[in-house]
């Protein structure tokens, strides 16, 4: 059932956080992987617009992306860990753990560079972000 047939069927999303995690090694295809799983849930959880998933998916993609190519896991950790989790009040928080000390930043990149809009959409996408520890995360309200 899509996201609009279950608001058409009546159905509420469930009345308690949701909430799912991953851990994967610092591998690109692991971007495309955590988009679909985000949405998947997302899917599950229901009533939430199709716009919002695509959203989250973005957002997904930015904070693993930045993670796999600016993350230093620790020597003896060599993974990312990821985690989404949605909230009643129509809240989704996604969390990524690259492990590094390191400070992301926004920066303005020039015309003819192929990267560095990251957190650029990641600011004029979500409703909030930041950096606790070592773990980059997210908000952004979600219709229902």
């Amino acid at each position: 059932m899509t996201p609009l047939s279950v608001r058409n069927a009546g159905l509420r999303p469930p009345a308690r956080t949701s909430r799912i995690g991953a851990t994967f090694p610092p591998e690109a295809k692991r971007v495309e992987h955590m988009r679909r799983l985000a949405a998947a849930h997302l899917n599950q959880v229901g009533g939430i617009e199709p716009d919002d998933i695509r959203t989250v998916q973005l957002l997904v993609s930015e904070l693993v992306t930045n993670a796999i190519q600016h993350g230093r896991p620790e020597s003896d950790v060599e993974c990312i860990d990821f985690s989404l989790t949605w909230s009643p009040s129509g809240t989704v928080r996604i969390e990524v753990d690259d492990h590094s000390e390191g400070q992301p930043t926004k920066r303005a990149p020039g015309p003819d560079e192929e990267g560095g809009r990251g957190l650029l959409l990641v600011d004029a996408f979500s409703d909030q972000w930041g950096r606790t520890g070592t773990r980059t995360w997210c908000t952004l309200g979600v219709a229902e």
